[in-house]
């Protein structure tokens, strides 16, 4: 692959592929067509690159996710409460403590990590925070024991919730860390308890919740959150949340049940990220709710197999944005040493084995999603020049296309997010459709 700036003119050249192995040099000739389309820096559609960890070289994944128009996600704890080192300000008798976490992220939300890379100086889209069950307070002498969240737990554990979204807002307010999504998230289950009570801290289904109390618990914490936005500085300096230029500091909850949430997120939602399966059964009930209260939805799933066509995540960004999603989420993406070895769909960045090799290895598969994400830019300019909503292009986008798919699911976990199959579309049809959309439109 190669980057063409975007001041190339429209137009085909003539160009050399130099290929060497083993000293052995071989040259192809190639023709590379430009075509009249500019794919802007930003992104208006969004491959989140989920993951639960990174190696302790974790900027270069941010890096490589930010030259492969993705953006890679770390959820900052783990199921039983305890923060990764370093991915969280210091919680100081009350005072957030912000020194060492700014000398280590702060360069992506001001976009000077990604300063030499083909998108330049663009702030990472989003970023987890810490707040969760376990923190900034811990759980265990704060719970009582009730199933009832907003019955669980004292005055005092609550504010602590409160001032921690409060002290987030207004320090990124004074950063001017004003593009970035921070996302606040509780990504702990109670079925990590099965073994022992203290192998997990929550004690609700706070991620992919199926209780109607695991849904009041996501609503205890969330009118935290908006209390929390109230309480901030800027807010009050300009006479309330969103009056003036506000952080995009955000309450997102990953969602498989829609139709069990009732109205218990209405006034706090604001990152709505579905099951891939659930969306598509439930697709209006979470579009009108997109409508209603302003979300952003992305969906979430698995990555295909390896072994299985890499056009699947093209087509699931097409599928997606054609439907009215802002995004897509495979669940993980963080590959080990073992990955080289033995099939892992869940690797899309491959940790590198070669000293020489400064950072990790690309996937087949990131690059889909790569052009996924940017055959959705070329689509969302379509649909602005066809002077039709990105709605009403994307269903006329669907009824052309036909894009159907099949869920499926790989690995043996409770609630295993599945993929689309999209059977036998190939990268052949797909870059087929590319060229005609590049050079008609539909």
């Amino acid at each position: 692959e190669t980057y063409v700036p975007p001041e190339v003119p429209a137009g085909e050249y003539q160009a050399v592929l130099r290929i060497e192995q083993q000293e052995q040099p071989i040259e192809l000739s190639v023709v590379l067509r430009v075509h009249d389309r500019v794919i802007p820096k930003t992104l208006s559609f969004l491959p989140e690159m989920n993951c639960y960890g990174l190696p302790s070289n974790d900027i270069d994944y941010y890096r490589l996710a930010q030259r492969h128009r993705t953006v890679v996600n770390r959820v900052p704890y783990g199921q039983g409460g305890k923060l990764a080192d370093g991915c969280a300000p210091e919680w100081k008798n009350g005072v957030l403590d912000w020194s060492a976490f700014d000398r280590r992220f702060s360069r992506l939300f001001t976009g000077e990590a990604f300063e030499d890379l083909p998108r330049g100086k663009v702030p990472i889209e989003c970023f987890y925070l810490a707040m969760h069950e376990n923190w900034p307070l811990p759980i265990d002498p704060n719970y009582n024991g009730s199933y009832w969240a907003d019955q669980a737990f004292p005055e005092s554990y609550r504010q602590a919730w409160v001032s921690s979204v409060s002290q987030s807002v207004d320090h990124c307010a004074d950063q001017r860390w004003m593009e970035t999504r921070f996302h606040v998230y509780l990504n702990n289950k109670n079925n990590f308890k099965a073994k022992g009570w203290s192998r997990g801290s929550s004690p609700w289904l706070l991620d992919e919740p199926a209780n109607f109390q695991d849904y009041i618990a996501l609503r205890y914490f969330g009118l935290a959150f908006r209390d929390g936005l109230e309480a901030s500085r800027v807010a009050k300096a300009a006479g309330g949340v969103g009056k003036v230029d506000f952080p995009r500091v955000v309450f997102r909850a990953d969602i498989s049940r829609p139709q069990w949430q009732r109205d218990t997120l209405d006034e706090m939602l604001k990152f709505n990220v579905v099951a891939n399966g659930a969306f598509k059964e439930y697709e209006s009930l979470v579009l009108d709710r997109k409508f209603r209260f302003g979300h952003e939805v992305v969906i979430y799933g698995g990555n295909n197999p390896i072994g299985k066509s890499n056009a699947t995540a093209v087509a699931w960004s097409w599928d997606a944005w054609s439907s009215g999603a802002d995004g897509i989420l495979p669940w993980q993406t963080i590959g080990t040493a073992n990955s080289w070895k033995q099939a892992d769909e869940l690797s899309l960045f491959y940790p590198s084995e070669d000293p020489k090799l400064a950072g990790p290895i690309p996937s087949i598969r990131l690059k889909a999603y790569c052009y996924g994400q940017q055959d959705v830019e070329v689509l969302h300019q379509l649909a602005k020049e066809s002077g039709q909503d990105r709605y009403r292009f994307g269903q006329r986008l669907r009824k052309s296309l036909q894009l159907k798919s099949e869920d499926r699911a790989e690995g043996d976990y409770a609630e295993p997010a599945t993929w689309s199959d999209y059977g036998a579309l190939t990268p052949e049809i797909l870059h087929r459709w590319r060229v005609e959309l590049l050079s008609l439109g539909i």
